[in-house]
């Protein structure tokens, strides 16, 4: 942990799920020392510290010591991505993948089946994530749809209407 926060020095640490560190299911478990330590720096400002997590874990979080929440005054809460900014870091992540979208695809379809299909509940638990796991089933949906003995190159690297409809299909399951 001391390491960590000696490289930040001079810049920004940031620690994603950082209400982990008050989890002690483990006896190996050091989040505790973590958090101690990390206080030492949180009244210098350098690093700027930036925790971040789900609300409800992150305000259990802070009560799990009582000097970090007066530490900590700052607090940003930002609502889940809809369902159209889900759809485009899926975009994103289809290209950077080194595959494309067919020109059968319609991403507000898309979007609308992503909203038809799950709930706001399950959206917000995986929020951007879901993009992860909607490239995912495209990815095994098309994997099913073309044929072995049949490769072409340009339709392997496409993902198509009915791939991306199945695999929203199967989001929930």
């Amino acid at each position: 942990t001391r390491k960590k926060i000696e490289e930040a020095k001079g810049g920004v640490l940031f620690i994603d799920e950082a209400y982990r560190l008050t989890k002690a299911d483990d006896a190996k478990d050091y989040g505790a020392e973590a958090v101690e330590e990390l206080m030492r720096d949180l009244d210098t400002g350098d690093p700027l510290v930036i925790l971040a997590g789900y609300p409800a874990e992150m305000q259990r979080f802070l009560k799990a010591n009582e000097g970090l929440a007066r530490r900590l005054q700052l607090s940003f809460e930002f609502p889940n991505y809809s369902c159209a900014e889900i759809v485009k870091i899926f975009e994103g992540k289809v290209q950077r993948s080194g595959f494309q979208l067919g020109p059968d695809v319609s991403l507000t379809r898309l979007a609308e089946d992503l909203e038809r299909l799950t709930t706001p509940a399950w959206r917000g638990q995986r929020n951007g994530g879901t993009a992860d796991v909607l490239l995912e089933l495209a990815l095994q949906a098309q994997e099913s749809r073309l044929d072995p003995t049949r490769f072409d190159r340009a339709e392997s690297e496409t993902l198509r209407e009915v791939d991306l409809l199945a695999a929203v299909q199967k989001l929930q399951s």
